[in-house]
């Protein structure tokens, strides 16, 4: 379990530090403060550098773009790795530094940006076409280098300093023989998106009759405690302008014959099946959830904290999560102990853009601040 991460250089987050973490952390703060660059950052550590995540985690904040290629080529998506880095710049020996301490085991990336060397990299130049198209100046690359052993030691980029797809897809493919001999945990990083259908439908069909289904269960019941089974359409689910986009899968319902679809049951609903598949699937391993309240009414909140809670023990999961709602912070004082001075189980984590390490409140302080309702987001 992770108790301790040090991040240099990521985004906004240019010396940071949090300690004294536990099995369950909500991290608070106003907008901007690095909530969410901390989960990436985590997200990026616990993958082991996978380029896919570099990719995901650009991607979903639209750092990307589509430029019009000379006559002939074909277009390829590109993501601008320049807003991984400090400052939003690109420069030779631009770093940044990610650990974990006290963890088991202990974890590192650092991803440097360093000029292309082809003679040092033929193997994966020979598959890459045309990398300086569309820029001025040299090629670059960003090194990857850690403990464990990263999937991918480099990322070549572009001469606009961008990782096409084709390029992301070349060097995930090299990195599968690493995978299969690299520690893999079932890491989760569930976003303010959620998943799409398709990634629902896979997750729930990974866990189907299995007794991580009956805590999936559990959770949708917290929402409405008539349902009583869960299930993929088995069927295509389009998911486009006009098309649903939170359909795939239904449900039975005591007292109706027919199964009634997911999404007739309103946003809420979908939003805890998500943070259900994922925190069962990421048994032993860490769920990382982005505004883990949204979609939900305060009413729910203290009954989603404690399903998660008792999940996360007995699969073996840590959790971090982020939030803009007192009311959540209220909800996790309720299953806090007020009798807890170290080693606290769950934690309250506040950033401040100002400050370079976050304020650490234990279970006993939560609860403090719960019944005094003082706020700490």
């Amino acid at each position: 379990m992770i108790h301790s991460i040090e991040i240099t250089g990521y985004r906004a987050l240019h010396d940071f530090k949090m300690d004294g973490l536990g099995r369950v952390n909500l991290l608070v703060g106003k907008n901007n403060s690095g909530k969410t660059s901390v989960l990436e950052a985590l997200y990026l550590l616990v993958t082991n550098g996978d380029p896919q995540a570099f990719w995901r985690v650009l991607s979903r904040r639209g750092e990307m773009i589509v430029e019009s290629p000379p006559p002939g080529r074909p277009i390829f998506q590109e993501v601008e790795m320049r807003h991984l880095f400090y400052g939003h710049r690109i420069e030779l020996g631009s770093c940044v530094t990610l650990e974990t301490r006290n963890g088991e085991p202990d974890r590192s990336l650092r991803f440097e940006i360093t000029e292309a060397d082809r003679a040092a990299n033929p193997a994966l130049y020979a598959q890459i076409q045309s990398q300086n198209e569309g820029g001025v100046g040299p090629s670059f690359a960003i090194t990857v280098s850690g403990t464990p052993k990263p999937l991918t030691d480099l990322i070549p980029l572009n001469g606009r300093g961008c990782l096409r797809i084709d390029v992301l897809n070349i060097i995930a493919n090299m990195s599968i023989a690493r995978a299969s001999t690299a520690e893999i945990k079932n890491h989760q990083y569930l976003t303010t998106d959620s998943f799409s259908v398709s990634e629902l439908q896979n997750a729930f069909n990974a866990l189907s009759l299995s007794p991580r289904e009956e805590q999936v269960l559990r959770a949708m019941r917290i929402m409405d405690d008539k349902i009583e089974r869960i299930a993929t359409t088995g069927g295509v689910v389009f998911g486009g302008y006009s098309w649903p986009t939170r359909g795939g899968l239904k449900v039975k319902l005591r007292g109706l014959e027919e199964p009634v679809p997911i999404g007739s049951l309103g946003e809420g609903t979908w939003r805890m099946l998500a943070l259900a598949i994922s925190i069962v699937s990421a048994q032993n391993g860490v769920l990382l959830v982005d505004e883990i309240d949204i979609g939900l009414h305060h009413t729910v909140i203290a009954s989603m904290w404690r399903f998660v809670a008792d999940v996360a023990r007995e699969f073996g999961v840590q959790v971090f999560a982020t939030t803009h709602s007192q009311d959540c912070v209220r909800a996790l004082a309720t299953i806090c102990r007020d009798n807890v001075r170290d080693n606290s189980e769950i934690t309250l984590q506040r950033l401040d853009v100002s400050s370079n390490k976050t304020v650490a409140y234990n279970e006993a302080e939560i609860i403090a601040l719960a019944s005094n309702r003082i706020e700490a987001r």
